[in-house]
């Protein structure tokens, strides 16, 4: 987190410019930089993301619950500054929705880890 609220800090100072956000949206901390799609380059879209997970086998009652207060949290005004001040905009999701943006992700990433040649050592 030090190196992206660095680069946000010199974002903001003017120190550096803000050519475009690698994002389907303009970035709400950034609204005057268009995504890479509105700038005349396609396909560039990566983001970071947060999720909770537990191990197989967690009670859905428990998941459902856990789902409910974590978005009852990401609702409280604090939480929503707190976050908003480093960029952070929010998506809650369901459990289902959460695990296809993972499967999605895996296969994407697997595909340009593939094309770029990359082995494990």
């Amino acid at each position: 987190m030090a190196i992206r609220t660095r680069s946000l800090l010199c974002i903001r100072a003017a120190r550096v410019r803000l050519l475009a956000v690698a994002a389907t949206k303009r970035a709400a901390a950034f609204p005057d930089a268009p995504t890479f799609e509105e700038a005349g380059v396609k396909g560039v879209v990566a983001s970071n993301w947060f999720g909770i997970m537990g191990p197989r086998g967690v009670p859905r009652s428990i998941v459902d619950r856990l789902n409910a207060e974590i978005h009852k949290a990401l609702r409280l005004q604090e939480v929503h500054e707190r976050l908003a001040a480093s960029s952070i905009e929010t998506l809650p999701t369901t459990p289902e929705d959460f695990q296809k943006m993972i499967e999605s992700e895996y296969l994407r990433w697997g595909e340009v880890v593939s094309k770029s040649g990359l082995k494990p050592q």
